[in-house]
């Protein structure tokens, strides 16, 4: 074996040294999110949130569209901006924020608890959104693929506006037909000056 064959070898098996750290972290991940709707009208949705991670879990951020409520284990507070019956805008996409309460440290490494979410109306549809994480080190993590409820396309709104236009227009143009006036008889008719000469 050469000795530039030999630098070759080596320096392949350093670099299988200095990226093994960073493809064992990408293939593990830190946090596991589990669950969506959970009834057959839609309304409920339940997760279970998992920490594979050596710092315990100390922020986790659902997404959610015309939800009216949001529940975490006892030791969490929660912050629910926007939820349906509450002075908000219910169509406005927001977040469901839930933090442990001190003394509670969040999930330790292993442990799993779970979250609720309620939406009241049958027309909101479940989608595969991602929800953010923290760990009290400082870490941040997304995961993707979760079911939640969310806002209808853009096209879906469109359409719909669009529609709710053509619908006004129509109906413009039938009041303005039907107050036109009618037309007065035609006095220059044929005849008409003729009558009443000799």
């Amino acid at each position: 074996m050469g000795t530039g064959t030999a630098h070759l070898w080596i320096g392949l098996t350093l670099g299988l040294v200095w990226f093994m750290p960073s493809i064992a972290a990408g293939a593990d991940p830190l946090v596991t999110i589990t669950g969506g709707v959970v009834d057959v009208k839609g309304h409920n949705y339940e997760w279970i949130v998992k920490n594979y991670h050596s710092s315990p879990i100390v922020y986790v951020e659902f997404p959610h569209y015309r939800a009216d409520s949001f529940t975490a284990p006892d030791g969490w507070s929660t912050e629910t901006p926007n939820l349906v019956g509450r002075p908000a805008e219910p169509d406005k996409p927001q977040v469901c924020i839930a933090r442990p309460r001190p003394p509670n440290k969040g999930i330790v490494r292993g442990a799993s608890v779970q979250f609720g979410m309620r939406v009241p109306s049958t027309r909101v549809r479940s989608g595969k959104r991602q929800v953010k994480v923290e760990f009290a080190d400082g870490t941040q993590a997304t995961v993707p693929g979760v079911e939640l409820p969310e806002p209808p396309e853009a096209s879906a709104r469109y359409i719909a506006l669009i529609g709710t236009g053509v619908i006004f227009a129509g109906w413009v143009i039938v009041r303005t037909v039907r107050r036109r006036p009618s037309p007065s008889p035609d006095t220059s008719a044929p005849g008409s000056e003729s009558e009443g000469h000799t």
